[in-house]
C-alpha cells in the first residue's frame, strides 16, 4: 500500500499540470485552491496529478505521464460520483485554447455554458 501523498505533493503536481497555461507562480496557486479539495491521481504507483474539488467545481489537473491513463472507475466515484451525490451537477472550467481539456470535458457529460475570455 503506498502512502498517502502530502497536500503540498497534491498541490504542487496540480500546479506542474497547469502552469503553462495559467500565469501564476506556484505560490500563488497553492493560495488560490487553499480551501480546495485535492484528491490524488496514482498510475501504476506514480503520483501523476490531481483532482481539485471546491462545492460542486471540479478540475482534473493531470500531468503528461498521466494522460490517457489516469481515469478509473475508483477515482471517478470518489471524486465526480461525490460531488454529484452531495450537489447534483458538477461544473468545470476549461480554457478555450485548450482543445483536449474540451473535448475531454464534454466526453464526461459537461455541457458548454458560458464562453469568458481572459
Amino acid at each position: 500500500m503506498r502512502p498517502a501523498p502530502v497536500r503540498d505533493d497534491l498541490i504542487r503536481v496540480a500546479y506542474e499540470s497547469a502552469k503553462d497555461r495559467f500565469d501564476a507562480e506556484y505560490e500563488l496557486f497553492a493560495d488560490m485552491v487553499s480551501d480546495w479539495d485535492a484528491e490524488p491521481v496514482h498510475v501504476r504507483g506514480q503520483l501523476v496529478g490531481a483532482v481539485l474539488i471546491r462545492h460542486n467545481e471540479i478540475h482534473a489537473c493531470i500531468t503528461p505521464a498521466g494522460f490517457r491513463r489516469w481515469l478509473t472507475k475508483p477515482l471517478l466515484k470518489r471524486t465526480l460520483g461525490r460531488v454529484l451525490h452531495d450537489y447534483g451537477c458538477a461544473i468545470t472550467k476549461v480554457a478555450e485554447d485548450n482543445p483536449t481539456g474540451r473535448a475531454f470535458v464534454e466526453r464526461m457529460g459537461f455541457k458548454p455554458v458560458r464562453t469568458d475570455r481572459l
